[in-house]
């Protein structure tokens, strides 16, 4: 049983190259960008007042229990926040205060969604569940301004980490 236990323990939790982490972090930071740009183009469509959704009083009548950061922003608001979120994109796929960034990108996709869920497919919810995934994780340990901060200030660079949000990633593929 105890032999059992430990290759169980090593496939969740043991190390893996913390640079696995980081190629998934910027590979999901540059699919992001891509598809934030797509976005951009239809955003008074997708989620204004006089878009396909309505007004936000007919968005929430499908659920009481969402929340978006596109919610009381005017047409001009809802530029200003593609933009901002776009800057924070870029922050989490450089590795910018990555921690901090992760949790803002997965917060702005499911306010996407929330605000208006019919423009999602697959994929969409594949990327939203990636970015919480990552979350978990410590994806700034390399290939990043994080770990760039950390060697400059003479701090030993961090070369493995836990597998566990890797894990998750590959069970939910």
């Amino acid at each position: 049983m105890t032999r059992a236990w430990e290759v169980w323990s090593a496939w969740w939790f043991g190390p893996v190259d913390a640079r696995v982490l980081a190629a998934m972090r910027i590979s999901l930071g540059l699919l992001l960008l891509h598809w934030w740009a797509q976005l951009g183009s239809d955003l008074p469509a997708l989620f204004a007042d006089e878009g396909l959704v309505g007004p936000r009083a007919l968005a929430r009548d499908w659920t009481t229990t969402r929340w978006s950061h596109l919610d009381h922003l005017s047409r001009r608001g809802l530029y200003a926040a593609h933009v901002a979120g776009a800057v924070a994109i870029a922050a989490f796929t450089l590795g910018v205060g990555t921690r901090l960034t992760n949790v803002v990108v997965a917060a702005l996709l499911i306010g996407l969604h929330h605000r208006n869920p019919w423009i999602q497919n697959g994929g969409d919810r594949l990327l939203r569940l990636w970015a919480l995934y990552l979350c978990l994780t410590p994806s700034g340990a390399a290939w990043s301004v994080d770990a760039w901060v950390r060697r400059w200030r003479g701090l030993p660079a961090v070369t493995e980490v836990p597998i566990f949000g890797l894990r998750l990633v590959q069970l939910q593929v």
